[in-house]
């Protein structure tokens, strides 16, 4: 059926606008040929609409919130399999009006963050629909602070929520069993923001940054016992030699971590340009089993990348300890003519806005040295975003990455093919070839993206905001050549 894609089996749907943490699930055997499926959930505010996926059931469950009365939440929850047939319908009353933070999965439960105004709602549920276990607690700081981070972990059976404990940054790491009762939490702080996470079996690694908004950022990567919370690892991202900003994470093998992302040299992150390419893979121990820089505008073998700003967004493991990493070139452009130098220090200029352009094909040897680039020019379409005040490049692309303007959606299961997403049709790009393929339109009315990519196919969602209703969408991919 579906594989695991970064190991983030979520569904966010906010504000009318679908956004992802992409997955594919983990596999099955085939039950015939693809073929194009639907399922329709009318009269439900998107914003209160999310879902996940519990594997080891081959299930997706679509969560929907409505209001029957002012005291109670009617949490309604929709069960499917791959070819998106609904095999159960169950439904939950909660007391108080809660609104969907976030539908947290793993093979056998799946957890519902919920928000009251002053408190923080956690319900898991089993296969069955069945509520096991509830807990409410205050809210340390003001709900319009409070941050959901991804943090799913696919392949046990424990939650991890974050809660934050202040403005400046400090949260606390809690992990629970499906009874909710606490396994075990971890304090991190003060000024420390987790910006990626990636997770196994046994290990968990955070990344953590203090100083995320500055120019003097500083990262650090941790690595924790998954089963005690006990800290195996505490590693310096940033040296003497380069300030370093993590873009992509992933588990390595022997529970290593691969990280790339932006790197500059001397004291300062640069804020309105990419930087150089550093890339690192660590030990659970703490141990640096690689560690390179890669300076695009030094090596004339990658002429042609040092002219672009670059926001990394894929990385995975290849055979031979390769590694292959993806990211989209942007430009950005700000209004506001001759106002904008009097003005950018005071944060007034004309609005940003930030263009999606090429996509950026990297294969890594074993020390992180590139092996192969390349440059596929994609066709300019209507995606943008936009700010409307003056903002630099690396900070918009962070900003537009959030947003989902940029196209890459994930991977094939044959790791050949990215798929990708635009405000006119979702397309599979072949990395091999660099041809494009249709898979499906975007609606005449409403907004699309991509939910989940299959061996075969992928699950679209289209929404029309307007009138409440969301459709999931079978799509089936055509063989890479």
């Amino acid at each position: 059926m579906l594989k695991s894609i970064r190991g983030k089996y979520r569904l966010l749907l906010t504000a009318g606008v679908i956004l992802l943490g992409v997955s594919r699930w983990l596999p099955v055997q085939a039950q015939g040929p693809p073929d194009t499926a639907s399922f329709t959930l009318s009269n439900a505010r998107l914003e209160n609409v999310g879902g996940t996926v519990l594997s080891a059931a081959r299930r997706i469950l679509l969560v929907s919130l409505a209001y029957p009365k002012r005291s109670h939440t009617l949490v309604q929850n929709y069960w499917q399999d791959e070819r998106l047939r609904l095999r159960r319908q169950t439904q939950l009353t909660l007391a108080g009006h809660l609104d969907l933070a976030a539908v947290q999965g793993t093979p056998h439960y799946a957890l519902l963050q919920l928000l009251t105004r002053d408190s923080l709602v956690l319900a898991t549920i089993d296969t069955a629909g069945r509520l096991l276990a509830q807990v409410r607690q205050p809210l340390a700081i003001r709900r319009r602070l409070v941050e959901i981070h991804d943090l799913s972990l696919p392949q046990t059976d424990y939650f991890l929520t974050t809660e934050q404990q202040t403005k400046q940054g400090s949260f606390r790491l809690v992990c629970r069993a499906p009874n909710l009762a606490v396994r075990w939490e971890k304090a991190f702080g003060p000024d420390a923001t987790l910006t990626a996470s990636a997770a196994d079996s046994t290990h968990l690694w955070l990344v953590l940054m203090a100083d995320y908004q500055s120019r003097h950022p500083v990262s650090t990567a941790v690595c924790l016992d998954l089963a005690t919370g006990a800290e195996l690892s505490r590693v310096a991202l940033t040296n003497e030699q380069a300030r370093r900003v993590p873009s992509v994470v992933e588990m390595g093998p022997g529970h290593s971590l691969l990280v790339a992302g932006h790197a500059f040299e001397g004291e300062a992150a640069v804020l309105r340009r990419s930087g150089d390419l550093f890339f690192q893979r660590l030990s659970p121990t703490g141990q640096v089993l690689a560690d390179h820089l890669t300076n695009f505008e030094r090596e004339p073998t990658l002429h042609g990348a040092e002219a672009e700003r670059v926001q990394w967004q894929l990385l995975w493991p290849l055979a031979q300890g390769q590694v292959q990493l993806v990211g989209e070139t942007y430009t950005s452009t700000s209004a506001g003519g001759g106002i904008l130098a009097a003005s950018v220090t005071m944060g007034i200029a004309g609005q940003t806005v930030l263009r999606p352009k090429d996509i950026v094909s990297v294969r890594l040897g074993t020390g992180g040295q590139v092996e192969q680039l390349r440059i596929v020019p994609l066709p300019q379409d209507k995606g943008s975003f936009s700010w409307p005040y003056y903002a630099q490049g690396r900070v918009m692309a962070r900003m537009a990455m959030e947003a989902g303007t940029f196209r890459v959606r994930g991977l094939t299961d044959d790791s050949t093919r990215l798929v990708l997403r635009s405000p006119q049709q979702v397309q599979t790009l072949d990395l091999r070839s660099g041809q494009l393929s249709a898979v499906r339109p975007a609606p005449d009315k409403g907004q699309a993206d991509v939910l989940y990519i299959g061996a075969d196919f992928v699950i679209i969602g289209e929404a029309r905001p307007v009138r409440h209703i969301l459709r999931l969408v079978r799509v089936p991919l055509r063989a890479s050549h």
